[in-house]
């Protein structure tokens, strides 16, 4: 290192004599070079150490590129270090091959041989309704080879570096920074165990036009990221948000990043790669879980001898999930295994299975909404949330049932009185997960935040437990237990029952949601709602609520509230 430096330093004195004659200024600020950098906001996302030459190259973009030429004088290495960067370096300055002849790095070309890259493919697994933390959704990139076949292929993945299991631990650690975020590259058919038969979570593949000199790029700028770390942010810097980076080295003048500031939620950034150009194609892979649903309803409507073939299909498609699940050991699982199939090999053939395709996500709504609407008593209403979708928004292109919120502000004025803070959701999660006679998830809510309760501001931290079911391909029903406890003056705790219904359709919502809390004071508080959402379009929406309120022995209220919403 000291070696090093002692040359560049000669190498800054002596610069002029040589033939190369760039102006280092200039060429610095050139966007590719600081899209190379990962520069943002005058400074390198990249916060490992091994990612500059220059000690200053992290905030100096015109001090790593002279530090990045002058190692071409004598290190040889840095052609396979930094190998996107120097192939530029020689477009821009083609003197420089006069004074260092370019060099192949012959370990990535071998690499580059070895992955036939053919195709690149966004990946969308969608949200795990029961996990926080991927409720949200997750994306990769998919290398296709030159065989075409899926399951042969390489995954790109970006992720925070962890083995923590505390969800709390976590959740904490993701939004302030607390993991090194790393990419690495995996075999495709591991990512499918891990989101499609694992997680049981939907799949959906997009195409992308990328050229072989893109790919190419890619491959290289990859190769350099290939030990370097930043800093992961669950909200901004994610798994989402650093893949637009490749995209943007694979393909000049795109410009993806910018456009995420506060958040980068993964639907978000998918919509602005195929704003950008670059999708061509959506393929969907189902679940493990949707797959199993579509046999149990063909196994129902089924008699006969077809019915006995749907059966042991379905027997088979269980005993895998519990393997996968770990729920039983090899042997006796081989063992049940063969038994089944010998069965079945006995039995009818089946059609083809047939799986209803949900709507592409898309198509849904927009991750930000604002919304201006009128109440009873001439009150004016305004709403504002930076994500994500909730129980009154369009489920198209959503998981139904799976709710997440962040930074939600309701506001309200009366004709003649101040304005008055409803509530603040600074986060609110719901997991209404549908059971069967298979699957038995638990549901689930948590809100922490603040709200309007008799009269005052209480804070509070709400939680709720109980069970959902799918009444029918279109109604979900929820029956839950709901602590809470608020603070203003003093704690105050409550527990009731909560109900509720909720009706989906492509382009309109309606339900209705029922509770009562009996709160530690001696107070007994009644809360019920009617409401229907009609989409007026990607982002707009129609929103109308009917809602009572009774407080202890008060006279039940009643109100109706019209909202506009808006989403972007």
């Amino acid at each position: 290192m000291q070696r090093g430096l002692i040359f560049f330093t000669l190498f800054a004195l002596f610069f002029p004599l040589t033939l190369l004659s760039y102006d280092s200024s200039a060429l610095s600020q050139e966007r590719y070079w600081q899209q190379l950098l990962h520069f943002r906001d005058g400074k390198s996302e990249i916060d490992s150490p091994d990612f500059f030459l220059s000690p200053k190259g992290k905030t100096d973009a015109k001090a790593e590129l002279d530090a990045t030429i002058a190692a071409l004088y004598h290190d040889k290495a840095v052609f396979c270090r930094f190998p996107a960067r120097i192939k530029w370096l020689y477009e821009k300055l083609p003197a420089l091959s006069q004074e260092v002849p370019y060099q192949d790095c012959q370990t990535l070309e071998d690499l580059i041989a070895s992955y036939r890259v053919s195709q690149a493919v966004l990946v969308f697994p969608t949200a795990h309704i029961n996990s926080p933390a991927s409720m949200f959704g997750h994306t990769f990139l998919r290398l296709d080879n030159q065989k075409g076949l899926a399951l042969t292929a390489n995954a790109v993945n970006y992720a925070a570096k962890t083995a923590e299991t505390n969800g709390l631990v976590f959740a904490y650690k993701g939004l302030f920074g607390g993991y090194e975020g790393r990419y690495s590259v995996l075999p495709y058919y591991k990512k499918i165990k891990e989101y499609n038969n694992l997680e049981r979570r939907d799949i959906w593949e997009y195409s992308l036009n990328l050229k072989p000199e893109e790919l190419q790029r890619l491959l290289r700028h990859l190769y350099e990221l290939r030990d370097v770390y930043a800093d992961y942010y669950f909200f901004t810097e994610n798994c989402s948000y650093n893949l637009l980076w490749l995209l943007e080295i694979a393909r000049p003048g795109v410009r993806l990043v910018e456009q995420f500031h506060l958040k980068a939620i993964p639907i978000d950034t998918i919509r602005a790669v195929k704003k950008a150009g670059l999708i061509t194609d959506t393929h969907f892979r189902p679940s493990k879980t949707r797959e199993i649903k579509a046999l149990m309803q063909e196994e129902k409507k089924a008699e006969g001898e077809i019915k006995k073939a749907y059966k042991s299909e379905l027997e088979i498609e269980l005993l895998q999930l519990k393997r996968t699940e770990k729920k039983i050991a090899k042997k006796p699982y081989v063992e049940a295994l063969m038994q089944l199939l010998q069965k079945r090999s006995k039995q009818l053939t089946l059609p083809k299975r047939k799986i209803k395709q949900p709507a592409n996500p898309l198509d849904g709504h927009k991750s930000a909404r604002m919304s201006l609407g009128v109440g009873s008593h001439q009150k004016l209403l305004l709403t504002a949330k930076s994500a994500f979708h909730d129980i009154y928004d369009i489920e198209k292109g959503f998981i139904s049932g799976a709710y997440i919120d962040f930074l939600h502000l309701q506001l309200s004025k009366e004709k003649e009185g101040a304005v008055q803070l409803e509530k603040l959701d600074l986060l609110d999660l719901h997991s209404y997960s549908p059971r069967n006679s298979i699957f038995h998830p638990l549901s689930w809510a948590v809100r922490v935040g603040a709200e309007r309760l008799r009269g005052q501001t209480y804070a509070g931290v709400h939680a709720e437990a109980g069970v959902s079911y799918a009444l029918a391909d279109k109604v979900l029903s929820f029956i839950m237990i709901a602590p809470s406890l608020y603070y203003h003056d003093s704690p105050i705790a409550a527990l009731g029952p909560k109900v509720g219904i909720l009706v989906n359709f492509s382009d309109f919502k309606c339900g209705a949601i029922a509770k009562e809390d009996f709160l530690s004071d001696g107070e007994k508080n009644r809360h019920a709602e009617v409401f229907a959402t009609l989409s007026l379009g990607h982002n707009f929406a129609l929103n109308i609520k009917r809602d009572m309120d009774k407080i202890g022995e008060k006279k039940s209220e009643t109100g109706m509230d019209l909202s506009l919403f808006y989403y972007f």
